[in-house]
This record gives structure tokens, sequence and C-alpha cells, in this order.
């Protein structure tokens, strides 16, 4: 069911743009996957622009995917050191 948050009308688990959850309370490994998603929808998006020449919208995703690579590698980081008795939830 979507769910509006930044103003905006969202469908996925999580606001792109502030990472809010959105609908049911997901779990680590499901908000791991929706960083790495949509750090590849960014690098999709700079090809894209780079194809087109436009370099200021390259630098915009390309800034955009580091930020969600950054937050997806360090909630990866937490999972790994995360005792495998301890809820990922």
């Amino acid at each position: 069911m979507p769910r509006t948050c930044c103003g905006k009308l969202r469908t996925t688990k999580f606001c792109p743009d502030c990472g809010a959850k959105l609908g049911e309370t997901p779990t680590l490994d499901q908000l791991l996957a929706h960083c790495r998603k949509t750090q590849a929808a960014h690098e999709s998006r700079m090809t894209t622009w780079l194809e087109q020449g436009n370099q200021k919208e390259v630098d915009s995703q390309a800034r955009a995917a580091n930020k969600w690579r950054a937050w997806a590698d360090a909630l990866e980081a937490l999972i790994t050191q995360t005792p495998p008795d301890v809820p990922r939830s």
C-alpha cells in the first residue's frame, strides 16, 4: 500500500529521500537490499547521463550513488559484526 513520505507518494519499503521505513517493519537485511538497489539505480542513471554527455547530472548521480554505497557498506559491516543470536528485525 503506497504511503506518503517527504511530500511524495512512496511504493517502496523505505523512503529513498530520508530512509524512513514505510509499512511493515523491515529487517536489516531488507534495509541493506534497499540501499544496494537504490545505489545501483543511481549508478545506472549516472551511466545514462554519461552517455548523453551531461556532466552536471553525472556528478549529481555519482554523489547520490556514493552516499547510498556508504550507507550500505556501514550497514553491512554492522550486520556482519552482529552476533548470530541477536535478531535482525
